[in-house]
């Protein structure tokens, strides 16, 4: 629905500003073991090319239904990515949020801490992290990356250290957005990168195998936050 369909969405409702939602399910490796023609590893980049897109991924049911509720009435072109398996609902695990901020916390934020930014289903691989060490860690799940608050970056505020979790490639990705909103506000912090790799994935072995394969699995990342939390800069 994204690449295939992408000049068709630039130059109908992006062009034309036609009131539109697009569904996106199975993103990044959803349809293990189908191939790269079936993984969606590369279209949060094509659809934030797109001008005057907004661009939202589902990290559970809660924010499903939240999302739904505020683009009904939208008049913008909305790009919807879901995953194609249920994943657990996590508003027990959140603080307060507006949807209309795009994002929501989950642990306690602190500028000592390093801020871990995620979405859709891998952003449940850093639950572990966060739960396990609390005082060195809290995630931001930010289910709106385009257009990007303003309070993400308030938020962020003398944070010195993020990394940011993407089951896409890693050019275009998330961390893209994460960085580019950042600099535009003047903060410099150190970010990481943690995607996939700038290949087409043709191994076998189902999702959990190939994100554990790639250092996206629970253990892996969080071994690379806790290093990441010890480095001094």
């Amino acid at each position: 629905i994204s690449l295939r369909a992408i000049e068709q969405i630039k130059c109908g409702p992006a062009m034309m500003k036609l009131p539109m939602t697009i569904l996106s399910v199975g993103i990044g490796l959803g349809y293990a073991d189908a191939g790269p023609t079936h993984y969606a590893t590369e279209d949060y980049a094509c659809l934030r090319a797109i001008g005057g897109t907004s661009i939202y991924t589902i990290s559970d049911n809660t924010i499903a239904k939240k999302v739904a509720e505020r683009i009904t009435n939208d008049k913008s072109v909305n790009y919807v990515r879901l995953d194609r398996h249920p994943t657990n609902d996590l508003s027990d695990q959140s603080n307060d949020y507006d949807i209309n901020d795009g994002f929501r916390l989950i642990g306690e934020k602190s500028a000592q801490k390093v801020a871990i930014i995620s979405h859709g289903k891998i952003l449940h691989n850093c639950i572990k992290t966060v739960k396990n060490e609390s005082d060195k860690f809290f995630l931001i799940d930010l289910f709106r990356s385009k257009p990007i608050s303003a309070k993400f970056s308030e938020c962020l505020k003398d944070v010195n250290k993020i990394v940011v979790v993407d089951e896409q490639t890693q050019f275009g990705n998330l961390t893209t957005a994460v960085q580019s909103e950042l600099s535009n506000k003047n903060m410099f912090p150190v970010v990481k990168n943690l995607s996939l790799p700038d290949e087409y994935i043709y191994k076998n072995g189902g999702r959990d195998y190939l994100l554990e394969l790639f250092k996206l699995d629970e253990e892996n990342i969080q071994n690379y936050c806790k290093n990441f939390y010890n480095l001094k800069l």
